[in-house]
């Protein structure tokens, strides 16, 4: 009873007990429920215990109950639109739609042209990595330094940000800033107070909220016009909001008219949808124009990848969707984060876009393309300005033989050790396609958080302050210095 009502109390700060707290916690309950049912039930426990679990996944695939639901906040959940492969080919038929998008975008990048207050600029498109808050501070701080060298034409030139999980988050939370600054004129980017912000804990309020209303009760909390269930995405939402002075707490409708006149940049946010591997584009424009058209005839089998969420939930207001609600569904890292639940029939849930694509690379290069036309008249070149956590490959990485153990380890740790490695593979081949097919020239910046083994920051939504010492001494490495320089004179 006292730890249903302690998660009554789940958001409020005098509450924000460290994650190891809420851990113990929770074992401890589970441990108590297992002794009573020891005691009880004696050698029956176990059998019983399993039967429970069992009746538990039958009930919550043929009722309601147990049935939590993790919700994006802004969306209705009321009349459910219907996702299936047909309603999906209907959508990328819809030739009207792409075309009204496609010029919709075309006016964004001619007001972004004119900002840069040049004939022809470089056009700067930044692809971010997962990897939780030492993305989030990392990805910040390059953007901050490529102002800072470079008179702040480096934002004016950034036409599209893209990528996976805390990358996005840390981007955003700039972009926000320079939206502000347009305002208000009165941010000062050179202030540590910003860095602070982005890199505050956002664990433990998750894991208390985990610990206490994931698992016993869940209440229902209002918003705007709807209620959702206070969950520990709600709990990380609102640690985000909090930590970045509500910055991100607006819909995404909020965001189109800055974007269209060109003065902040468009941001293109990819969750994976668990049921089918497709993806959902995320973005205050719309984004039908990279869709794929459909073939004339749908026994082609012609499967469509990504889905704009405009088009899919037109009327469940997509363009209420709260920007921290994206970036949650786009930094949702299993388990940690739970998947989120769309408004759709059959209903869909979706995980982080570092489960198809920790770099945005793919969405990239398909953006290139669709609008190459208008590229190749409008700006001298592309910069692909790569922000990652960890080095393609480490210095002083080798190679070990495998023992006997490993044998029988290895088929699966392969899997989970080579994932990031083997999107890389697959993320090379695509940027040289396009390099050697494109009409202008197409360079990648790359700027790497960790270039060591040994300098490890842990892959969480908390920061030591050590940590966060090591995320600022990376901007000054000689290779980061480098590459730095090498995007200064690409400007020029």
């Amino acid at each position: 009873m006292t730890f249903i009502l302690i998660g009554l109390f789940g958001g409020k700060t005098f509450l924000d007990v460290p994650a190891g707290v809420s851990v113990v916690l929770l074992l401890t309950i589970i441990l108590m429920l297992l002794s009573a049912l020891q005691s009880w039930l004696r050698v029956w426990a176990y059998p019983v215990l399993i039967l429970c679990f069992l009746l538990m996944n039958y009930l919550s695939k043929t009722t309601k109950v147990f049935q939590f639901q993790t919700q994006a906040y802004g969306l209705s959940y009321s009349q459910p639109a219907v996702y299936s492969d047909s309603t999906i080919y209907e959508m990328s038929k819809d030739g009207e739609a792409r075309a009204d998008d496609y010029e919709h975008y075309i006016t964004y990048l001619e007001n972004w042209k004119k900002r840069t207050g040049e004939r022809k600029p470089l056009l700067v498109v930044v692809n971010t990595s997962g990897g939780g808050s030492r993305s989030a501070s990392w990805v910040f701080q390059v953007l901050r330094m490529c102002d800072s060298i470079t008179d702040f034409r480096s934002s004016r030139h950034i036409a599209m940000i893209t990528g996976a999980s805390g990358g996005t988050v840390g981007a955003s939370y700039y972009r926000s800033l320079l939206l502000e600054n347009y305002q208000t004129g009165k941010v000062n980017f050179h202030d540590k107070k910003y860095f602070e912000e982005i890199s505050q804990d956002l664990l433990n309020k998750l894991s208390f909220a985990a610990s206490t209303n994931d698992l016993f009760f869940r209440y229902q909390s209002s918003f705007e016009d709807s209620e959702y269930s206070y969950d520990r995405a709600m709990a990380f939402e609102s640690d985000l909001n909090e930590n970045t002075g509500q910055r991100l707490n607006k819909p995404m409708r909020y965001y189109r008219a800055f974007e269209k006149k060109g003065i902040i940049p468009n941001m293109i946010l990819t969750p994976s949808v668990v049921n089918d591997g497709r993806r959902i584009m995320i973005s205050s424009l719309g984004l039908s124009f990279l869709m794929d058209s459909a073939s004339p005839a749908p026994e082609t089998n012609h499967v469509q990848e990504n889905i704009d969420i405009h088009l899919l939930l037109k009327n469940q207001h997509a363009e209420k969707l709260r920007l921290s609600s994206a970036l949650r569904m786009n930094a949702s890292f299993p388990y940690v984060l739970p998947m989120t639940s769309l408004p759709t029939v059959p209903e869909i849930q979706l995980m982080d876009a570092g489960a198809r694509d920790n770099f945005g690379t793919k969405i990239t290069v398909q953006w290139l393309m669709k609008l190459e036309s208008w590229i190749s008249k409008n700006t001298r070149g592309v910069v692909i300005l790569q922000i990652r956590d960890n080095k393609r490959i480490m210095y002083n990485e080798s190679t070990s033989s495998f023992g006997l153990f490993d044998k029988f380890s290895a088929p699966i740790s392969n899997v989970f050790t080579n994932f990031p490695r083997i999107q890389d593979y697959d993320q090379d081949e695509l940027l040289r396609l396009i390099k050697d097919k494109y009409n202008v020239p197409v360079k990648t910046v790359n700027l790497n958080l960790r270039e060591l083994q040994k300098d490890r920051i842990s892959l969480s939504w908390h920061l030591t302050e050590h940590e966060k010492l090591k995320v600022l001494a990376a901007i000054r490495r000689s290779s980061n210095a480098k590459e730095f320089e090498r995007y200064r004179k690409l400007l020029k």
